[in-house]
């Protein structure tokens, strides 16, 4: 199958995200035509059906797939009404996100997962590599788990 090929029902998606602190080390995105800071909360859109997308944006419409957070930032991860964010957890042998619960965790058909930078320095222009585990409902009453990592989208 093709890179844009159609998803299976069943498919899990792999998308990329990540969050990176503001260092001189970061990625200077500031001097990249047309860039625009995202804004929190992150909205994370997930379709599902007989093709699966995802889009990461912040509030202001800016791709979010890498967002800059400095210490005590409050940040949301909002879903669809269908999607149920599971869980958010660090990759295999990286380092833990810097943040405490703000609220809601998921759980739940679109609640949100709200979380709040500890009050401590953000990594140093460190990137935390994180999957989030989400379900989502297409209306046919079977549940399709959806992953978004990092690093790549695999169809």
């Amino acid at each position: 199958m093709s890179r844009a090929g159609s998803c299976r029902a069943l498919a899990a998606v792999v998308a990329a995200t990540s969050l990176a602190s503001c260092s001189s080390q970061s990625l200077d995105l500031a001097n990249v035509a047309g860039y625009q800071e995202p804004t929190p909360p992150f909205a994370l859109n997930i379709t599902c059906g007989a093709n699966i997308t995802v889009a990461f944006t912040g509030a202001n419409g800016a791709p979010a797939w890498l967002a800059h957070l400095k210490k005590k930032d409050k940040f949301s991860w909002t879903v669809p009404a269908n999607i149920t964010i599971d869980s958010i957890k660090p990759k295999a042998g990286q380092d833990p996100l810097p943040t405490d619960p703000d609220g809601s965790q998921g759980g739940q058909p679109g609640v949100p997962y709200k979380s709040k930078v500890k009050d401590e320095d953000f990594g140093n222009g460190k990137n935390y590599r994180y999957n989030i585990f989400t379900r989502c409902d297409p209306g046919n009453g079977q549940l399709v788990p959806v992953q978004i990592d990092p690093e790549m989208i695999i169809r």
